[in-house]
C-alpha cells in the first residue's frame, strides 16, 4: 500500500512488530516499531529517567473482528491494541537490514495522537514539515515515551477513554473524534542513501589506506641513503603516493545536497596515477644497490574497492480510547541533520492504531487481556532499571508550546491508578472482512 505514486511501500504485522518495507526504493529500506508496555511514572512535575520496556503489547488487523467492529473503524484499517486506563506506553524504533550499510536505513516517522501531532501539538497531515520539525528521524532516534513539551523534556503517553476530556486530542482540539495513535514512515530518498553509503564505506576504508601507505612510506625511506638519481626518484615517488592518497579521500566526500564525485573520473585519475607509482617503483628497483621486492610496495587497486559504483535497485463496538500526557520525562527528540528534502514522501506507508480498553480485549479478541501494569512500588521491589539516552552530537528540538499547555492526568484525575474494570458488551465474533496476508490496511482516503 502507497500513498502517491505506485510504489510497493508496506506495513506488514509480524509477532506483535510493525514491518516497515520500501523494497522499490532500497533494499535496505526497511525499519520496525514496537509498543512497549512501561511503568507509568510518578506524575508529580519531577522530571524522571526512563522506566524499562516490559513487553509489547499484543497488536491484531481491524479485518480479523469485522463482525464486531463499527464501520469508522474498519474504514480506518490498521490494527488494534489494548491497553489500561491510565496505562502508560513508549513506541521502539528498530533499525531493519544492514546488509550493505553498516547501519540502519533512514525514515522519517510522523506520531500522533488522536490526529495531534505528538511533536508539535499541530493537527495531523501526511506532508513532513520543514519550517517546525514534525517527524522523529531513525535510526537517530531509538524511541519515543511521549508528547514534547519543551527541549529535553516529554509529558509520557498515558491511555484513557475518550469523552473524559484527559486526551491530548480533547484539550487541544475540543473534540473526541479519532483516538489511538497515527503513524506514517518515509524512507530516505534513494539518491541520498547511496552518497551515504559511500561516505560510510570510504571512511573505513580511509583508515585501512592511512595503515598502508604508512608501510608503503618507511619501506621507501632507506632510499634516501643511496645516489642523487635513488632519492630523486624515491621523492617523486612519495609525491604520487600523495596524489593516490587524496584522490581517493575525494572519491569519499558527499555533498551536504548529496552530490558525489563522478567515479568515472576518479577511476581515470587513479588509473594514470597508478601507472605512474608503479614505473617509479620499477626505477628504484634498478637503483638500489640492494634486492628490492618490488610486489611489496606494488599498490594493486581493485577498482570496485576504491571507488565503488551504485545503482537504483528497482526492486465489538469498542470503547475507544486516546493518549493524554502523564509525568515529565527526560527525553532528547533530535533535529532532523539531513534536511526534508532528504525524504521520499511518494514512498509512505501508514497506520492507524486503535487503542482499545483492555477490559473489552477478551470479548473483542479472542485473546487473553493484558495483566494489569506494575505499580512503581512493584517495579522498585523487583530491581527493575531506569534509563537515560544522551547523543550530544545530535541537536534537539525546542518542544512543542501548544504540547507545553497540556494538563496531566495526575492534575486532572489525582495520583490513583484510575484503571478501573468496566463490564464487558456481548461476545464480538471474528470479521469476514479480506486483507492482504500480515499486510497492514491503511484505511481509506485520509483516515
Amino acid at each position: 500500500m502507497a500513498i502517491g505514486r505506485e510504489i510497493k511501500a508496506m506495513i506488514t504485522l509480524d509477532d506483535d512488530v510493525l514491518d516497515i518495507r520500501c523494497p522499490n526504493v532500497h533494499p535496505d529500506a526497511h525499519a520496525q516499531l514496537e509498543f512497549q508496555r512501561t511503568l507509568r511514572i510518578p506524575d508529580d512535575e519531577n522530571v524522571h529517567a526512563l522506566p524499562a520496556g516490559l513487553g509489547c503489547f499484543p497488536l491484531r488487523h481491524v479485518e480479523d473482528f469485522s463482525e464486531g467492529l463499527d464501520e469508522v473503524t474498519l474504514r480506518r484499517g490498521g490494527i488494534m491494541m489494548p491497553m489500561h486506563r491510565s496505562e502508560a506506553m513508549w513506541i521502539n524504533f528498530k533499525g531493519g537490514s544492514r546488509r550493505s550499510s553498516g547501519g540502519a536505513y533512514p525514515f522519517a516517522i510522523k506520531v500522533a495522537a488522536g490526529k495531534v501531532n505528538a511533536l508539535t501539538g499541530g493537527a495531523w497531515s501526511t506532508d513532513l514539515c520543514a519550517e517546525e520539525q514534525d517527524y522523529i528521524v531513525i535510526p537517530a532516534q531509538p524511541w519515543i515515551d511521549g508528547f514534547a513539551i519543551s527541549k529535553g523534556i516529554i509529558r509520557q503517553f498515558v491511555a484513557e477513554r475518550l469523552g473524559e476530556g484527559f486526551s491530548a486530542e480533547e484539550q487541544l482540539t475540543g473534540k473526541a473524534e479519532f483516538g489511538g495513535l497515527q503513524i506514517i514512515a518515509y524512507p530516505m530518498k534513494t539518491e541520498r542513501y547511496l552518497g551515504i553509503l559511500r561516505a560510510r564505506e570510504a571512511e573505513a576504508r580511509a583508515r585501512e589506506r592511512s595503515r598502508r601507505i604508512e608501510r608503503l612510506r618507511e619501506l621507501l625511506s632507506p632510499f634516501s641513503e643511496f645516489s642523487d638519481g635513488a632519492r630523486s626518484v624515491a621523492a617523486a615517488a612519495t609525491a604520487t603516493l600523495a596524489e593516490i592518497e587524496h584522490t581517493i579521500r575525494d572519491a569519499g566526500k558527499v555533498s551536504p545536497t548529496g552530490d558525489v564525485p563522478d567515479p568515472d573520473r576518479i577511476l581515470a585519475e587513479l588509473h594514470g596515477l597508478l601507472a605512474r607509482w608503479n614505473s617509479q617503483v620499477g626505477e628504484l628497483a634498478k637503483l638500489s644497490p640492494h634486492d628490492f621486492n618490488t610486489s611489496d610496495v606494488m599498490y594493486s587497486m581493485s577498482l570496485a574497492e576504491e571507488v565503488p559504483s551504485f545503482r537504483r535497485v528497482m526492486p465489538a463496538r469498542m470503547a475507544s480510547m486516546g493518549l493524554g500526557g502523564g509525568g515529565r520525562m527526560r527525553q532528547e527528540i533530535y533535529a532532523d541533520p539531513y534536511g526534508v528534502d532528504a525524504w521520499d514522501q511518494s514512498a509512505g506507508s501508514r497506520c492507524f492504531v486503535h487503542l482499545v480498553d483492555a477490559a473489552q480485549w477478551a470479548e473483542i479478541s479472542g485473546g487473553p487481556a493484558p495483566t494489569e501494569p506494575p505499580s512503581q512500588k512493584d517495579y522498585e521491589r523487583r530491581g527493575l532499571p531506569w534509563f537515560d539516552y544522551y547523543a550530544p552530537e545530535n541537536g534537539a528540538i525546542s518542544g512543542s508550546k501548544l504540547l507545553a499547555g497540556l494538563k496531566s492526568w495526575g492534575s486532572m484525575y489525582g495520583k490513583g491508578p484510575g484503571a478501573a474494570v468496566g463490564k464487558g458488551g456481548p461476545a464480538i465474533q471474528l470479521g469476514t472482512a479480506q486483507r492482504l496476508s500480515n499486510v497492514v490496511s491503511e484505511g481509506a482516503g485520509d483516515e
